[in-house]
């Protein structure tokens, strides 16, 4: 009889046994795992993608071609769903059989590999476009006018261990006995006019009527050479049908006309593009555009200084072209920050800079030749009283330069207030260097031309009602009012009423005319600065002239 302590090592050698066995299963357990899954790894993935053998076709009118579903998952023995589920013993998909499995478990019944079950459900959204049940595309024979329609294939697919369903889409074309492709191409360029051949199980043959313009391949591949027209021409026969299509191609060879061209800040041309036609397709893009901008239809404009080139580039019927733009800053002698200002008779040189060398372009010209005239070197001589605009044309900027032609004290007096320009307002200050107002202006401007606007020849300027009142006494008046510019001269004195304030002709303003609209005068608060001529014409009340 064992005792209580052997039957313990009994049961403990018994439960040792029963461990170690178990430990070994899994070891066995797991290496088995990890060799299918190492195996697992080494299996090529198959593609589940469903794609039709068509996405886009061009055809003739009663043609036909047979749109199909395509993939890998789609190989082996094809079966409707019902054959497929009748094949497997299921009556109903949703539904299927169940047997048995080996551990006393479920598992569904499918079939062995290379079975699946595909239904298919073919619609088109155009009328002359027409499909049948399984796949045939036929278009209408009466059909005259370019047409497109989309063909939807709605697919239920069901196979091992895998169910889809989803839609392919095919667009098919028909243009009316063209080749589909653009009406221009450019030079130098290869492009593919697609036709549609696959369909045919006859042959397709292209040709061009002037291999000088352009060559085609039996691709149907259209490489261009040189401007000009070119008629390309498919023969597609199939059966015993002929089609033969004509298609006019005109190719153009665009190039800016000029490479390299300065442009001045503020200034924009349009660059003119040879070899092209008036509707070919153009697109415009800068490399710098917040120095130079370009339009969408080709205007370039600069918009501030920069010493790094700048490339306006040009797609023109798919060749891109390009032109550097070289941007200049261009300051005038004279002219800018104050008039030209001429005594009859006398002359005077336009010099300018912040040009570039052998590729900026000056030209000057005179808009009233009978007050002054311009040389070509920018050399200009007065004529006649009066003012006319010096015009410079720069780098594809126009400058207006306003200029003034007077006689000796009266030039020299204009010069005398322009000497001040920008110095503030000031009545209390009025006669002190460096501050005015507007009546000291002009009084001050004249005493230095030894011309005192007033019978007062101390050092105290007169106001400006006092000013009109000498020169109307004088017989100095040009006008009681605003009159036409063409009757003012530079250095005429216009005079201003704002309000009533008891003096002569209730006078409130005086400035001194200059020409072109322009006016010099002192202005709270602003100071010694231009004025307009016409803004407050309607304020004039008197215009004298000191030197008649």
């Amino acid at each position: 009889m064992e005792s209580g302590y052997e039957k313990l090592n009994f049961i403990k050698k018994k439960i040792g046994l029963y461990i170690a066995g178990l430990m070994l299963c899994l070891v066995s357990i797991c290496s088995y795992n990890s060799k299918a899954l190492y195996a697992q790894e080494e299996t090529q993935v198959i593609d589940k993608t469903i794609k039709l053998n068509y996405t886009e076709v061009t055809m003739f009118p009663s043609q036909s071609i047979k749109l199909e579903l395509q993939g890998d998952l789609l190989k082996g023995e094809k079966l409707t769903l019902e054959e497929y589920n009748k094949r497997i013993g299921n009556v109903n998909p949703s539904n299927p059989t169940w047997q048995k499995d080996a551990w006393g478990g479920q598992s569904e019944i499918l079939p062995d590999e290379g079975f699946y079950g595909l239904e298919t459900t073919f619609v088109s959204d155009n009328e002359k476009v027409l499909v049948s049940e399984d796949g045939v595309v036929t278009l209408n024979g009466e059909i005259t006018d370019v047409i497109s329609a989309k063909i939807s294939v709605n697919y239920k697919y069901l196979g091992k261990d895998l169910n889809l369903e989803g839609t392919c889409v095919c667009t098919v074309f028909y243009d009316n006995g063209k080749i589909l492709g653009d009406d221009i191409v450019a030079s130098g360029l290869t492009s593919y006019y697609f036709l549609s051949t696959t369909y045919t199980i006859g042959e397709v043959k292209w040709s061009v009527d002037n291999e000088n313009i352009a060559t085609v391949s039996s691709e149907g591949i259209l490489t261009t050479k040189a401007y000009g027209s070119v008629v390309i021409t498919v023969t597609v026969k199939d059966n015993d049908k002929v089609n033969t299509i004509t298609r006019t191609i005109r190719v153009s060879d665009p190039k800016f006309n000029k490479t390299t061209e300065a442009l001045a800040v503020g200034g924009s041309f349009i660059p003119e593009i040879t070899g092209v036609y008036e509707d070919s397709v153009k697109t415009y893009s800068s490399s710098k555009s917040k120095y130079v901008s370009v339009s969408k239809d080709g205007m370039v404009y600069s918009i501030k200084k920069t010493s790094k080139d700048v490339t306006i580039s040009a797609v023109v019927d798919g060749r891109k072209i390009t032109m550097t733009i070289k941007v200049t800053n261009p300051k005038f002698s004279n002219g800018e920050a104050k008039p030209i200002l001429l005594i009859k008779g006398k002359k005077l040189t336009i010099t300018v800079t912040g040009l570039v060398d052998g590729l900026s372009k000056l030209k000057y010209s005179s808009d009233k030749t009978n007050i002054a005239t311009v040389t070509k070197k920018g050399r200009v001589k007065a004529k006649k009283y009066g003012s006319c605009f010096i015009v410079a044309e720069v780098d594809h900027k126009i400058v207006k330069i306003n200029c003034a032609v007077g006689k000796k004290k009266a030039i020299k007096a204009i010069k005398s207030a322009y000497a001040v320009y920008g110095c503030p307002y000031s009545q209390p200050k009025r006669m002190n260097a460096g501050y005015y107002d507007c009546s000291s202006l002009v009084w001050r401007s004249y005493k230095k031309v030894g011309f005192y606007v007033a019978n007062y020849r101390g050092r105290w300027a007169s106001t400006a009602a006092e000013e009109c009142k000498y020169l109307f006494g004088k017989h100095k008046r040009v006008s009681y009012k605003g009159c036409s510019t063409k009757k003012l001269r530079p250095g005429d004195l216009v005079f201003y009423s704002g309000w009533k304030n008891g003096r002569y002709r209730n006078i409130t303003h005086v400035a001194m005319y200059v020409g072109n609209d322009t006016l010099i005068e002192a202005n709270w608060p602003n100071g010694v600065r231009e004025a307009s001529y016409a803004k407050n014409k309607a304020y004039i009340v008197g215009i004298g002239r000191p030197i008649k």
